[in-house]
C-alpha cells in the first residue's frame, strides 16, 4: 500500500529536494542556493484562476506543480481541514479505513476548487513562492512576510562566524525543500574527556532558514557527539521573525548572540558524569513495559509526541550508546538491561534524531540538549 501511496503522490505534488553538503562542499552548497534563488520568483495572488487545479493536480494557468509542502500551505489558509480532506480522498494519507481502489484525485480536486472559490478571498495579495525551474509552487506568503534569502543568509552566516571565530569551519549543511540548516564546528572545543568511553564531543553553531513560509531564521550554540546533534533551545533571542525592517541587521545580531553562547565543555563533562550514573532502572525483564511508560512520560514532558518517545525509550533500553552491532541473544539479557543509564536515553535521542521529521526533528533535538545541560530555571538564574 505504501509503494501505491508514494507512486501517486509522486505523481500528484512535485518532488521536495532534499540534499546535504559536507565540509568540503561549501562551495556546491553556495552554487546551489544561488541558482535556485536565480529560478525563484515571487508572485503575487490576484485572480483565482492562478490556484485553481486540473483533474491531475496541475495548475490550470501555468501547468505547474504544488510540492505537498506549498500545497498544505496553500490549502491550509483557504480552509484548515482542507489538505487532510485532500489527502483522504485522494488516497495520499493512509488511514485503517482507507481502500486506495475507492480513492480519486480528480474528486479531491473537485473539492479543493470548490473551496477555493468559496474562499478565495482569504489568498488575495498574498503571495506565492514559485520555482520556474522545477515548474513547482513551493510556498506561501502572508501579507506581511518577507522572503528572507538562503543564499544571502549562507553568506552571512559564514562571513559573520568566521570573523567571531576565525578558527571555526562549516561542517554540514542540509537542505529539505526551502529550509537550509548549517552546522558549524568551533575545533577549539573538541574534547575526548566528556565521557567514559572517550569518543570526541564538539561545541559549535547550529543556523537554520526557512523559504517557504513567513517562519524565522534561527542560531543556536549546538553540540556534536558520536549519536547526533544537540540544539539548545531558541528562546527569544534564538531566531528573527520574517517580518518588519532590516531584516539582515537583525540576523547580524542573531549571528553574534549565538556566537556568544557557546556550549561549556566543563559543565557538560560533569553533566555526563551524573546521566552515566542514573540508571533507567531495569532489573528485571518483566519490568520492561513499566518501565518504559516511566520514561515516555518523561519524555512527554519536554513535548515530545508518544510515538517517538516509545520508539526513543525502546531503543535505549535495547541498544543505548552501543556504536558497534551486538549479538541478537544478547540484547535481552538481564547484564545488558540494568546497564542502561540516562545518558542511553540522551544517544538514544539524538540518534532517532537523525532521521525524524523536519517539523519534530528540532523538538527531539533539543530535548537531548536539555538532557545534556538543563536550563536553568529563574530562581537558579537569580
Amino acid at each position: 500500500m505504501l509503494d501505491r501511496v508514494s507512486q501517486q503522490r509522486r505523481a500528484t505534488f512535485a518532488p521536495v529536494i532534499a540534499l546535504a553538503f559536507s565540509a568540503n562542499q561549501e562551495a556546491d552548497c553556495l552554487d546551489f542556493l544561488k541558482q535556485r534563488s536565480a529560478n525563484t520568483e515571487i508572485i503575487t495572488i490576484s485572480d483565482e484562476m492562478q490556484l485553481r487545479l486540473a483533474a491531475d493536480a496541475c495548475l490550470i494557468e501555468t501547468g505547474y506543480r504544488f510540492n505537498i509542502l506549498g500545497f498544505t500551505a496553500v490549502a491550509g489558509a483557504i480552509c484548515p481541514g482542507l489538505p487532510r480532506v485532500f489527502g483522504d480522498i485522494s488516497g495520499l494519507i493512509v488511514a485503517k479505513y482507507n481502500n486506495l481502489d475507492d480513492c480519486n484525485v480528480p474528486a479531491a480536486v473537485a473539492i479543493y476548487n470548490t473551496a477555493l472559490r468559496v474562499k478565495f478571498e482569504q489568498l488575495r495579495e498574498k503571495t506565492l513562492l514559485v520555482d520556474h525551474a522545477a515548474r513547482a509552487i513551493d510556498g506561501l506568503y502572508g501579507l506581511n512576510h518577507k522572503i528572507l534569502d538562503n543564499a544571502i543568509f549562507f553568506e552571512a552566516v559564514l562571513i559573520a562566524m568566521r570573523e567571531h571565530a576565525p578558527d571555526c569551519y562549516f561542517y554540514r549543511a542540509e537542505i529539505i525543500g526551502r529550509a537550509l540548516s548549517i552546522y558549524i564546528i568551533d575545533p577549539r572545543s573538541r574534547r575526548t574527556n566528556v565521557a567514559r568511553s572517550g569518543d570526541v564531543y564538539s561545541a559549535g553553531w547550529y543556523f537554520s532558514n526557512r523559504e517557504d513560509s513567513g517562519n524565522s531564521a534561527k542560531a543556536v550554540p549546538c553540540l556534536y557527539t558520536p549519536y547526533g546533534v544537540a540544539l539548545s533551545p531558541t528562546g527569544r533571542t534564538g531566531r528573527v521573525i520574517h517580518v518588519g525592517a532590516d531584516i539582515m541587521g537583525r540576523v547580524g545580531e542573531l549571528i553574534h548572540s549565538a556566537y556568544a553562547k557557546i556550549v561549556d565543555m566543563d559543565m557538560l563533562a560533569a553533566r555526563m558524569k551524573i546521566l552515566e550514573a542514573q540508571p533507567l532502572g531495569i532489573s528485571d525483564k518483566s519490568e520492561f513495559n513499566a518501565i518504559v511508560k516511566k520514561w515516555v512520560g518523561y519524555l512527554a514532558r519536554f513535548g515530545l509526541a508518544h510515538d517517538d518517545a516509545k520508539h526513543i525509550v525502546k531503543n535505549a533500553i535495547q541498544v543505548g550508546k552501543d556504536t558497534e552491532p551486538r549479538d541478537p541473544l544478547d540484547v535481552f539479557t538481564g547484564r545488558s538491561l540494568t546497564s542502561r543509564t540516562a545518558l542511553d536515553l540522551v544517544c538514544a535521542i539524538l540518534r532517532y534524531a537523525r532521521t525524524a521529521h523536519l517539523m519534530s526533528r528540532h523538538k527531539i533535538q533539543t530535548t537531548g540538549m536539555q538532557m545534556l545541560l538543563p536550563t536553568p530555571t529563574n530562581k537558579e538564574r537569580r
